[in-house]
């Protein structure tokens, strides 16, 4: 998972990413009491939230989320002339409620 490009489509102000100091992305949803962190291998720990629920509601927000930016959207073949459809790549990501 390329957590550079994340890190732009979730919002430079609300993540935090230098390899250099930390493997992992840091994401602070906006509204939400969790941070969030994912991980190049897609792994993602979500911690620091008052109960189970709002983990869930978290967990649920970020997968939609993560989903819609990792979306690619091939464009015309110029020399074939042919459209390939879109595509989502898939990715395993790894949801762990700590």
């Amino acid at each position: 998972m390329n957590l550079n490009a994340l890190a732009i489509g979730l919002g430079l102000e609300s993540t935090e990413y230098e390899a250099e100091q930390f493997p992992g992305l840091i994401y602070r949803p906006s509204g939400a009491d969790s941070v969030v962190l994912l991980f190049t291998s897609g792994r993602v720990v979500i911690t620091g939230s008052p109960d189970l629920d709002t983990t869930e509601e978290t967990s649920a927000a970020l997968q939609e989320e993560v989903t819609d930016l990792l979306a690619v959207d091939y464009p015309a073949d110029q020399e074939t002339s042919t459209r390939r459809s879109s595509t989502v790549k898939r990715k395993q990501i790894d949801w762990m409620l700590i």
